[in-house]
């Protein structure tokens, strides 16, 4: 099978790439002029400096089986405003749909996004999130991904085209940055970490089981039409999760229990009050659906993908 990846220099998009050539694929990796010399693993590479260009994505698209859309403008913590939000829609909605429409001309099979929880919502109070949940989507970011699924499902509801739809929460593995890598400093660093009493049970999902449910939905009849939730199927409290770092790094857990008031009084002051709600929130994602429909598990446990992470 030929398979075009968008965003292939990016941290799934690597790991992605060399999956799939590893299991026989036959992989274009998509990426901007600038980032060609990231790519190493990919059997040939395209140029595409315009994602809203239909015309380059046809040319780009021209003679593959399936597209992994990938690129993406990712969250940005502490962006807000109109411009912001002008640039989701250009480049998560527009650029989405420019490749959809290239993807219909050059007559590829299937299409398969790489969308995100926070559509759902940015967190679970009585139950995990479903895929059939009324999307609950805050921010530009969660809202542009919605937007570009809409697209996706309305353009391609014609049937000229199979589409899969996947929703990851927070993605880690070796070269993680962000929230995840700074857990990891902080249980590397031998200080005492003040999270103790966060007991919320966050759903995560290891690059590499992520990966693994992308390349089967690629092949997989069931996965067409579908919106698929994925996790690492064992559901941790951030202060699990240190432990386990702590375990995987050879260092002592050194956990403090500082009150969850206490702790996003000292965001605000900080000026980290969206990281510390992250950690102190809620947000549990239900896979029983996807393992049930495409007979499909998370092939790296939760202890081994933070080993593997830790170590690189």
């Amino acid at each position: 099978m030929k398979v075009l990846v968008t965003g292939a220099n990016g941290f799934v998009g690597r790991y992605l790439t060399q999956l799939l050539v590893s299991e026989g694929f036959e992989v274009t990796a998509v990426v901007r002029a600038s980032a060609v010399a990231q790519v190493t693993s990919a059997h040939s590479i395209v140029i595409v400096d315009d994602i809203c260009s239909v015309d380059e994505w046809t040319v780009a698209a021209k003679g593959q089986d399936a597209v992994v859309h990938l690129a993406a403008r990712a969250h940005i913590l502490h962006e807000s405003g109109v411009d912001s939000m002008s640039e989701y829609t250009r480049i998560n909605v527009e650029g989405t749909k420019s490749i959809i429409e290239g993807c219909l001309a050059a007559k590829v099979g299937r299409f398969l996004y790489l969308s995100s929880i926070k559509v759902n919502g940015e967190k679970t109070v009585d139950l995990p999130f479903r895929c059939d949940d009324v999307p609950r989507p805050i921010g530009g970011y969660a809202i542009s991904k919605k937007l570009a699924e809409d697209a996706l499902m309305k353009t391609c509801a014609a049937g000229r085209i199979d589409w899969v739809i996947i929703r990851p929460p927070l993605v880690y593995g070796s070269g993680v940055k962000a929230n995840f890598s700074r857990l990891i400093n902080f249980a590397q660093s031998g200080w005492f970490v003040p999270l103790g009493a966060c007991q919320n049970h966050r759903s995560i999902v290891y690059v590499g089981n992520l990966c693994s449910l992308i390349s089967r939905s690629l092949v997989d009849k069931r996965a067409c039409g579908q919106t698929l939730l994925v996790s690492d199927g064992r559901d941790l409290t951030v202060a699990e999760l240190i432990r386990e770092i702590s375990k995987a790094s050879c260092k002592p857990t050194r956990l403090v229990y500082v009150p969850r008031f206490l702790l996003s009084v000292a965001g605000t002051i900080l000026g980290m009050k969206n990281q510390i709600d992250r950690l102190t929130q809620p947000l549990e994602v239900d896979i029983s659906e996807t393992t049930a429909l495409l007979n499909w598990h998370p092939p790296f446990d939760v202890e081994e993908a933070i080993r593997l992470t830790v170590h690189g």
